[in-house]
Formats: structure tokens, sequence, C-alpha cells
């Protein structure tokens, strides 16, 4: 992942953290201007080839997957809304892995009774450290 992409990740998850945090929603104005620039970065990827057709598909399913959660009330709509416009900027490998352990530290924190832990904030420190480890 390159540092631009890093940097537009970090810069819409702060501001969605601190919605989600400070009023446990995320204004859809916000979200919407995050999307067209997740969208617009897809389609540069798309454009010149940087994805393959096993991650086009797999990026269709994950975000079909997150619809579906978002539905069954697993997670909110500014939750959905911060994840798709992830999902569409950084390498699906690295935000594969980040979903993942963050959906297993936020059942922990339900485990021992935290209730609707926000899960942005959690997916932008993990998703530094997964960056930081893996780069």
């Amino acid at each position: 992942m390159n540092m631009q992409s890093l940097l537009i990740v970090f810069s819409g998850l702060s501001i969605m953290s601190y919605y989600d945090i400070k009023f446990r929603r995320i204004p859809n104005k916000i979200s919407l201007i995050f999307m067209v620039i997740g969208s617009l970065s897809f389609l540069l990827k798309s454009l010149f080839s940087m994805l393959s057709t096993y991650e086009t598909v797999f990026i269709i399913a994950t975000a079909l997957l997150l619809l579906i959660f978002t539905y069954v009330r697993i997670i909110g709509g500014g939750d959905l809304k911060a994840l798709l416009f992830v999902l569409l900027t950084i390498p699906f490998k690295i935000y594969i892995l980040t979903l993942i352990v963050t959906f297993l530290i936020v059942s922990l924190l339900v485990e021992i009774n935290i209730e609707k832990p926000p899960l942005v904030p959690i997916y932008q420190v993990v998703l530094i450290l997964v960056w930081l480890l893996i780069g």
C-alpha cells in the first residue's frame, strides 16, 4: 500500500471515527465525500489493470457480505460506509486481514460486556498496525 492511499484512508477514518465515538453515527455528507474518493481510487486501479479478476470478485463479494451484515444489524450503517470506503481504497489483502482482526477484537470486547464498541476507530488502529507489520 502506498503512502498516498494510507493518508487518504487515515484522513477519512479519522473524521469518521470522531463522529462514530462522539455521536455514534457518521453523517451521510461525510461518508459520501469519502465514498467518491474511494470509488475514484478503485476506478483508477481498475483502469490501469492493478486489480485482478480474482480481487474484483472478492471485493464485490465482501461488499455484499457487509451489506448483509448491516441488514441483519451486525454492523451499523456508518460502519458499512466506512468499511466500503476503505475496501475501495486499499489493497484487498490488507483490507481483509484488517477486517478479520477487527471483528475478532470487537467480538472479544462484546464478550467482556462492552456493548456496541465503535467499529471504525478499532478498524483504524488495526489498519495502522497491519500496515506497519506488512507494509
